[in-house]
């Protein structure tokens, strides 16, 4: 089966999808974000990779460069290659509205699995769909941001493109979910 890529320019970073298929019947693999030069990271992890062109995945592209993630339909994402308690913690994070964050205390506790956080914390860092899953939305309960597969800066940054507002300390200021 023929792996795909494209890259497109974000607002403030490089997003990179992997898919597999062809025309409507796609499933994406990964979403990956980067600063700079997206395209080396995609071929460290999938070196058969070759750029594709794909209507469907045009669609998924405006949908994110719009930031309409939630528009995006969870039945394109490869979701089987996760594990059950990633999936549960996964589609949970996709629930929380823009402009609003959740502690991992909180989404630990959400998913069923009081005193979780770290647990919840190690499945987010291996989240393949940043943006459709906001992962970024996830913050320590102390308020500060904790860790974020495109680090911290771009974390911080995807917030604040979504209203939240932070204190002098880069605390987050907004209301917890």
């Amino acid at each position: 089966m023929v792996v795909y890529y494209k890259t497109i320019k974000f607002s403030f970073c490089r997003v990179g999808i992997v898919w597999v298929g062809e025309g409507d019947n796609i499933v994406i693999k990964q979403i990956l974000l980067a600063r700079f030069n997206v395209k080396k990271i995609i071929k460290s992890f999938y070196p058969e990779a070759v750029s594709g062109r794909n209507q469907r995945l045009r669609e998924v592209a405006e949908n994110l460069l719009n930031h309409k993630w939630q528009n995006i339909p969870l039945k394109l994402l490869a979701f089987s290659q996760l594990t059950r308690f990633s999936r549960r913690v996964l589609s949970t994070v996709r629930r929380i509205p823009r402009g609003r964050v959740i502690t991992y205390k909180r989404l630990a506790n959400r998913v069923g699995v009081k005193g979780g956080a770290r647990a919840v914390g190690q499945s987010l860092a291996k989240n393949p769909f940043p943006l459709v899953i906001p992962c970024h939305r996830v913050i320590k309960s102390d308020r500060s941001l904790g860790g974020f597969s495109g680090g911290i800066k771009l974390k911080r940054l995807l917030l604040e493109a979504e209203g939240i507002k932070f204190s002098q300390n880069d605390k987050v200021l907004s209301r917890i979910s």
